[in-house]
């Protein structure tokens, strides 16, 4: 089996998270990238691990910009 992600993967993730710190060169170095061939990381410099709590509007601005990215096909 392959295990690739076959749709767009989007992590915003705060660089002051302690998970941040352990998977810091996975994310990094492109290893991601294997299993994840559309992938898109966004990085808050002040976040920690509930960045998404600490900076909604600032979360919710990228995923806007995510998902405008890639819009959903409407089936006909």
């Amino acid at each position: 089996m392959d295990p690739k992600f076959q749709v767009p993967v989007f992590v915003v993730m705060g660089e002051k998270d302690y998970v941040y710190k352990l998977f810091e060169s996975v994310l990094k170095d492109g290893t991601m990238g294997m299993f994840a061939p559309d992938l898109k990381i966004a990085y808050v410099p002040e976040g920690s691990h509930f960045v998404q709590e600490q900076f909604p509007d600032k979360v919710n601005e990228l995923l806007i910009g995510f998902l405008k990215d890639h819009p959903v096909p409407v089936a006909a």
